[in-house]
């Protein structure tokens, strides 16, 4: 009797390890996941995309977009214009309204004077808040702040009526992407002090820049707009990675006075990744992967996507940030590359998971889907 309990009991362990082999994931892959991801990867190229994200223009268009590369910056190994990568692009190839403008309507100098970026940089907002002021037919800064309120709120409404989608932030550029939470008081006296003229000080400008934001935001949510925010590193020698942290705007995004807008945290927070991919753990967060497909290797890319996916994969979107860098690398090649360099990526990534037995390559499969379009299309109300 002794001898059937034991045999009973060590037939109940094996079964049991045998069961815990087959339904737990396992740290490595298997031997066979270059074939996975062959497999994958033929099905994946024929996902059609759904960029999230791209300045799809020329390089002298600044029209296009209210910021501009400054001259002779930095420029990472992958978009140098000798990368070969490029000459396969050449041979396989051949609308957001930005509100950061709103947030400088006052005398500039001291803000473009701060660096070589900035002097590039400011101009351009001045120059597309004159274009919003010229097309809701406004001569000049209205007399306070209700007035201005209104202009900014109006704007946002008749840009959404000429087609625009969502609204978007670069302000990681000019300052950090924490926005306090000043009274209205505070920002009236403000703009009745400089609206006219003068120079703000520092602080009083930023206490109007985040009432203004907090206005804007508001706006968004009642416009039911997508809201962007740059997120990462960005172009120019001078940018603040510091500053353009995504947990910088934490209190924002958790802020249950703005739970029904929907955010998007564009370029992923690179190289802050990680931290990004948790702040899409609310519901109304998104993330995508503008500017990271091509400024690392698919190698790398894929790190970056298996983590996302192995935790928050509903709220991850592509996009290819395809951006005009000079007359050799142009908007055409950098999409190419991007777009070449995601499917590639999301691929591998799978076929590790796949391969680690975290689901099955039907699952994989709808996963890669999600990402590279139907997320984007159900944020953007294009699946029902």
């Amino acid at each position: 009797m002794k001898r059937l309990i034991r045999f009973g009991v060590a037939l109940f362990v094996t079964l049991a390890a045998t069961l815990t082999a087959h339904s737990q994931a396992k740290p490595f892959p298997s031997s066979d996941v270059q074939k996975i991801h062959e497999r994958l990867l033929a099905q994946i190229d024929r996902i059609p995309i759904y960029d999230n994200h791209s300045h799809a223009t020329f390089p002298d268009d600044s029209d296009m977009d209210a910021m501009a590369a400054p001259p002779d910056e930095s420029s990472v190994l992958r978009l140098r214009d000798d990368n070969p990568e490029f000459v396969a692009g050449a041979k396989a190839l051949f609308g957001y309204p930005y509100v950061d403008s709103f947030l400088f309507p006052f005398d500039n100098r001291d803000q473009s004077g701060k660096n070589g970026d900035m002097a590039v940089y400011i101009p351009l907002q001045e120059k597309a808040l004159k274009r919003y002021m010229k097309q809701e037919g406004v001569s000049g800064l209205p007399a306070d702040l209700a007035g201005y309120e209104n202009f900014v709120r109006q704007t946002l409404a008749d840009n959404q009526k000429k087609g625009g989608v969502a609204m978007k932030f670069e302000a990681a550029y000019f300052r950090s992407l924490y926005f306090r939470d000043p009274p209205r008081d505070k920002a009236e006296a403000i703009y009745a002090k400089y609206h006219r003229g003068g120079v703000p000080s520092d602080e009083d400008y930023r206490t109007f820049q985040d009432y203004i934001f907090r206005a804007l935001i508001d706006q968004a949510g009642k416009l039911k707009l997508p809201v962007h925010f740059h997120s990462a590193v960005g172009i120019g020698d001078s940018f603040s990675l510091r500053n353009g942290n995504p947990l910088n705007l934490e209190n924002v995004l958790r802020d249950p006075r703005y739970s029904k807008v929907k955010f998007v945290l564009i370029h992923g927070g690179y190289p802050y990744t990680l931290d990004m991919i948790w702040l899409t753990a609310a519901k109304n967060v998104y993330t995508d992967s503008s500017l990271v497909g091509y400024y690392v290797y698919p190698s790398e890319l894929k790190n970056i996507l298996k983590q996302w996916i192995s935790l928050f994969p509903e709220r991850m979107m592509f996009g290819s940030d395809a951006f005009p860098f000079n007359d050799a690398v142009g908007a055409e090649e950098t999409f190419w590359l991007a777009a070449r360099s995601a499917r590639t990526a999301v691929a591998a990534a799978l076929a590790e998971l796949v391969a680690e037995g975290a689901f099955t390559e039907a699952k994989a499969l709808q996963l890669a889907r999600m990402y590279l379009h139907d997320s984007a299309a159900t944020l953007y109300g294009e699946m029902k």
